[in-house]
């Protein structure tokens, strides 16, 4: 808005460029015809000046200068002004009609100040950042004021429709923005606004420090992630978060947390039978629990005792409410996952029988002491599915994954 203040104190150097007639004067060092009163070769009283560039005056003229009055076309940077004029600035009600568009209504000292614009040149400030572009709506006190709607121009790809005030967003609205900054990470904001801050539904789509696209599309508040949303990443080594976030961060129940595991390898996922029956056992994912032994857990008595590994790999659909038995298996590899938050953290290991066979994949919550240093693993888990892990020479290997009661080991 600071570029407008000025663009009528060029029009007095811009305007009247004309070649002098014989009934032309020279009036504030504007050149052009008047037709009115004189006095000692002045104008006074009521007339007309028409400029060189055929913008004309009508009003007063004071000690030979230009009163109050009423301009046509008066040329200035970038348009023309229509409207009335103190001195030859406009104050009253007019028009500026610019390349890029228009405003309608009052004026103070040469600026705009309260009435309609169309795409008029400004700055306004939406989610506390101050942008450059046009805006058409409402203005009082030369600020955007009410619901309107704002472009920016330049390298940046913003748009805005809302409510204004101040010059600020406020209230709700739309907002699409290229540039938006997101928890540190700047990318492509599509969705409602309050305020100027994503709330409400919403889109992002960005990319992460390691420079991995991502997107987010769900509920906001406050400008952050908040409620249900997914966020998805463009790469296998991230897991993604389907659920509940809180604060910007991911929040998962018991079974979102259980499906970000199963997001990327192993990939397993869960039917609605199987998050019922977990659902009865949510000790089964607190990170901040002791892990029992497996010969002092109550989990041994749930153990189907006929079903074995290559049964429940028959027909793993048969067995979602059951229990299965991992006995002496080699630790092949072990890893933690701190993805979600201290509160989340889980162990998973690689293991198979004793004769190198049978791999499983079992996920493991809570304080096991040692149990990653050790050769040989014996637990009880509840088989989530069959998946495939990439083995060293870069081969699909078949595995159950299963989750874990309790274990120990040797």
């Amino acid at each position: 808005m600071k570029k407008m203040c000025i663009l009528f104190l060029l029009c007095l150097l811009m305007a009247g460029c004309g070649q002098a007639a014989e009934d032309t004067l020279e009036i504030a060092g504007m050149v052009g015809r008047y037709e009115g009163e004189l006095e000692d070769g002045l104008p006074v009283g009521e007339g007309v000046f028409t400029g060189g560039d055929g913008w004309v005056y009508e009003g007063s003229f004071i000690n030979g200068g230009f009163g109050t009055g009423h301009v046509t076309a008066l040329p200035c940077e970038d348009g023309a002004y229509t409207g009335a004029v103190e001195s030859l600035i406009p104050q009253g009600q007019g028009t500026l009609t610019l390349e890029t568009g228009r405003f309608t209504g009052s004026f103070v000292e040469g600026r705009p100040h309260t009435g309609e614009a169309v795409d008029l040149p400004c700055r306004v400030f939406i989610g506390g950042t101050e942008t450059d572009g046009f805006y058409t709506g409402p203005m009082a006190a030369a600020l955007p004021e009410g619901e309107g709607s704002f472009r920016s121009r330049g390298g940046r790809s913003l748009s805005y429709e809302g409510g204004f005030a101040g010059g600020h967003a406020q209230g709700e609205g739309t907002l699409s923005d290229d540039g938006y900054l997101v928890s540190g990470q700047r990318g492509l904001y599509e969705g409602r606004v309050l305020n100027g801050l994503p709330e409400g539904e919403g889109s992002f789509r960005g990319r992460s420090a390691d420079n991995v696209d991502f997107s987010y599309t769900g509920s906001w508040k406050d400008g952050l992630y908040d409620g249900e949303g997914e966020l998805i990443y463009d790469s296998a080594l991230y897991y993604d978060r389907v659920g509940h976030f809180s604060a910007g961060e991911f929040d998962p129940a018991p079974m979102e947390l259980l499906a970000a595991i199963g997001s990327r390898e192993p990939l397993f996922t869960l039917s609605a039978e199987q998050e019922a029956y977990l659902a009865e056992y949510p000790e089964l994912m607190d990170a901040g629990r002791e892990v029992p032994h497996y010969m002092q857990s109550d989990y041994r008595f749930l153990w189907d005792q006929t079903l074995n590994y290559a049964r429940y790999m028959e027909a793993p659909a048969q067995y979602e409410e059951s229990w299965l038995m991992f006995y002496n298996y080699v630790l092949l590899q072990s890893r933690e996952i701190d993805s979600f938050g201290e509160g989340n953290r889980c162990t998973v290991f690689l293991a198979c029988n004793t004769l190198y066979k049978e791999p499983a994949v079992l996920i493991l919550f809570g304080d096991a002491g040692d149990l990653s240093a050790m050769r040989y693993v014996t637990g009880y888990g509840i088989p989530l599915g069959t998946t495939h892990y990439t083995s060293a020479t870069g081969e699909p290997i078949e595995a159950v994954v299963a989750l874990l009661g309790s274990a120990g080991g040797y």
